[in-house]
């Protein structure tokens, strides 16, 4: 069976997972090719890493054999993070951690962060094991960041953003203000911003 696209995959367990553990609906369409999509409509705006807040929306409930197949495509999606599918892998992780199988995340990717020597990828192996509850491996990123060597200070920067974690902010404010590269700029102003540091953002 071929796999979907992480992104429609990722929309598939969440859709399923989300519709039996919320009380607010979560709207969704179906879309082409098995897929589910996002109403344009709907806003979900992440607070925090456990806070999610949505529009009110009319919703559906999948049922089990659907929610069991979309939760198989995003396992075997996380198996091949061994392969040439490392981010898609890591996408694939993101929706199971959120989808409440955290402790797969954790038993999966801990080992292949002990053994990654690629910066970028150690950056969304940490990132992905924070936002499963190890919070301890925001050092990992923050280590990257502060390092002299420039390849994964950008994705350092991102992953840090996205499960909200600053650590003391120094070494963000001091990619921040010393940067010449934009996107490591814009990332670290999105960092800061959201850690309450307003003043950074235009």
């Amino acid at each position: 069976m071929r796999l979907l696209p992480v992104t429609q995959a990722t929309l598939l367990i969440l859709g399923a997972i989300w519709a039996t553990h919320l009380p607010v609906g979560f709207g969704i369409l179906a879309g082409p090719a098995n897929s589910i999509q996002l109403s344009p409509a709907n806003s979900i705006e992440l607070d925090s890493v456990n806070s999610i807040e949505l529009d009110s929306v009319n919703s559906i409930e999948l049922d089990g054999a659907t929610r069991d197949r979309c939760l198989q495509i995003l396992r075997n999606g996380l198996n091949g993070i061994t392969g040439d599918d490392f981010w898609p892998a890591i996408h694939a992780a993101e929706g199971l951690t959120l989808g409440g199988y955290q402790t797969e995340v954790i038993a999966r990717l801990t080992p292949l962060l002990d053994t990654e020597t690629d910066d970028q990828r150690r950056c969304g192996l940490a990132r992905e094991l924070v936002r499963a509850g190890d919070v301890r491996k925001d050092q990992v990123m923050l280590q990257i960041l502060a390092g002299d060597d420039p390849y994964g200070h950008v994705h350092a920067a991102e992953s840090l953003y996205k499960v909200f974690r600053l650590g003391d902010g120094r070494a963000m404010r001091h990619r921040y203000t010393s940067t010449a590269n934009l996107r490591l700029k814009l990332m670290t102003a999105a960092a800061l911003g959201r850690g309450g540091n307003p003043h950074v953002m235009p």
